[in-house]
Parts: C-alpha cells; structure tokens; sequence
C-alpha cells in the first residue's frame, strides 16, 4: 500500500472506513467538462523522439 510507503502505518480496514465515512460526508464531485474528449492520431516529434 502506498501509505507504508510513505510511513504510515494503517490497516486496510481503517483506510476503508475512513474512505467510505469521508465519501460519506461529502456531496457529490463535480464532474469534468467536456463530458466527451476527441483523441487523434497525432504525433509531435520531440528532441528527435515521435510522441
């Protein structure tokens, strides 16, 4: 788990109640504009490197 990473000492049962008490708490997110995203086939070239 990432938090014993960073040095937190946490079981997994504590992390999913605090999860689901916060979700809990709070409204709704907003939800992102534009709901839709166009992806092409696009490619920059980079210092020489095709991305």
């Amino acid at each position: 788990m990432i938090l014993s990473e960073l040095g937190v000492e946490r079981s997994n049962k504590a992390v999913w109640q605090w999860v689901h008490r916060l979700a809990d708490s709070v409204p709704d997110p907003p939800e992102a504009q534009p709901k839709r995203v166009a992806v092409d086939k696009t490619a920059v070239k980079i210092n020489g490197e095709w991305s």
